[in-house]
């Protein structure tokens, strides 16, 4: 039956990234914002500049009734936007998966807000660890948060009691990153007018939806 089926990891296919070409005519278009009513030079993305090597990520996660989460297990999802040069070259999103062996399970124990936005950091480290064009590629790996919390805790500033697995992973999963590059974080401002931003909570919130496709077992109610 189809809640048997494994979801996909990702809400679509992503293929695998591939250098953004420096002409300014093949520039694709910068993805529209979830919802904006202003005109587009009111919303700005920075991406690094067209002369930066730099990875610059966003990431951000959702979660569609963030309360009492052990027990209700709201649907709850991760996504991510990845530019260089100025370019925006691969984004995904998926659900949080509560469920051990289930396809996208990297640890979380519950839906939330949280486990969403640790999973989206997790799951673009897991990307830059295992794609091997991007285990070639130079250039650092910014990755832009909106969220202290997930930040902090998968460079190990913070160690507090809860999600202690997935953020093992993501801690691990960025070991392996810096392996081949330098990594560093930075806080950015939620629904503060940055484009990039503004997609990567978009991209949370399909998560999200696809979560309530998910068999009950896979986000948790079953704790």
């Amino acid at each position: 039956s189809p809640s048997d089926t494994p979801p996909p990891v990702y809400s679509a296919p992503v293929p695998s990234y591939s250098e953004p070409a420096r002409a300014a005519s093949s520039t694709p278009k910068r993805p529209r914002e979830k919802s904006s009513t202003s005109s587009s030079s009111s919303k700005k993305a920075n991406t690094g500049g067209s002369g930066s090597s730099s990875f610059y990520v966003y990431t951000d996660g959702s979660c569609h009734g963030n309360n009492h989460v052990e027990k209700s297990a709201p649907p709850a999802g991760w996504g991510y936007v990845v530019s260089r040069r100025g370019v925006v070259c691969d984004e995904a999103s998926g659900p949080v998966i509560t469920e051990s062996g289930r396809s996208g399970y990297i640890g979380a124990d519950c839906p939330s807000n949280n486990t969403g936005e640790l999973s989206a950091i997790g799951q673009v480290l897991h990307k830059f660890a295992t794609d091997p064009v991007l285990k070639k590629s130079q250039g650092d790996l910014v990755i832009r948060s909106d969220s202290k919390y997930a930040a902090l805790s998968t460079t190990g500033v913070y160690n507090g009691a809860k999600n202690r697995e997935l953020i093992s992973t993501c801690r691990g999963l960025l070991d392996k990153v810096k392996q081949d590059r330098t990594v560093r974080f930075e806080h950015v401002k939620g629904h503060s007018g940055d484009a990039l931003n503004e997609r990567a909570d978009y991209l949370a919130n399909q998560g999200a939806a696809m979560a309530r496709n998910l068999p009950a077992r896979a986000r948790g109610s079953y704790r």
